[in-house]
């Protein structure tokens, strides 16, 4: 279903891969980490996985905030996932708590 909604003219095939990753027509490349993973999908509480955006792509600078040299904007952000649906970005992850927003509000389907 989240993929479905990413404005992709075709469906990555995702199915039973840790790792999928795709880029929408934004040139946003996604990976869905092991979102799939059955341990995960079964709902085991300990479990946490994520899915990472690189916001520009194959281009550089490539890294995370806790990556990047000083004086480098990262290009990469976590979105980390629980198995009950919640998402979170972690508290140290300072950039992409800035740059990241959720609304709680859903949107039915016109």
């Amino acid at each position: 279903m989240f993929i479905s909604k990413l404005n992709l003219t075709t469906l990555p095939e995702c199915t039973g891969k840790a790792n999928c990753e795709f880029t929408t027509p934004d040139g946003i490349v996604w990976n869905l980490g092991d979102f799939l993973d059955n341990d995960f999908k079964e709902g085991n509480p300990s479990r946490t996985s994520f899915i990472m955006i690189d916001v520009n792509g194959p281009r550089d600078p490539n890294c995370f905030q806790e990556a990047c040299a000083a004086g480098i904007d990262p290009d990469r952000f976590r979105i980390h996932i629980q198995p009950n649906g919640k998402m979170f970005i972690d508290e140290r992850d300072e950039t992409a708590r800035a740059a990241i927003h959720a609304s709680a509000k859903v949107q039915k389907e016109k």
